[in-house]
């Protein structure tokens, strides 16, 4: 009989070593429900197959899509609008470098 200790030991173990592999970012963006994907029949295959909630997963990645000057303008012009709390008072101290 094995010991009780050395059971939960590998028990635990074996669970991070499955929770490790779930939290792949290759498994995120495989991952409908992670990734935002619409259901089959929902939109045509060919917007379902594209649809990519999960980019690159690493850290500074919304630079790549936030690069023009418009963008940024129209980004920092939708928060001032919408940066309120459930008062409608503004939240004072966001910011994005």
């Amino acid at each position: 009989m094995m010991n009780p200790y050395l059971y939960e030991f590998f028990e635990i173990f074996l669970r991070m070593q499955v929770l490790k592999e779930h939290m792949k970012i290759d498994n995120f963006r495989k991952n409908d429900a992670v990734n935002g994907r619409p259901p089959p029949g929902a939109v045509p295959d060919e917007v379902r197959k594209n649809w990519n909630f999960i980019r690159k997963g690493k850290v500074g990645g919304w630079k790549d899509y936030f690069n023009k000057e418009e963008t940024l303008n129209k980004f920092d012009e939708w928060v001032e609008e919408n940066n309120m709390d459930v008062d409608g008072n503004p939240i004072e101290g966001l910011r994005f470098e």
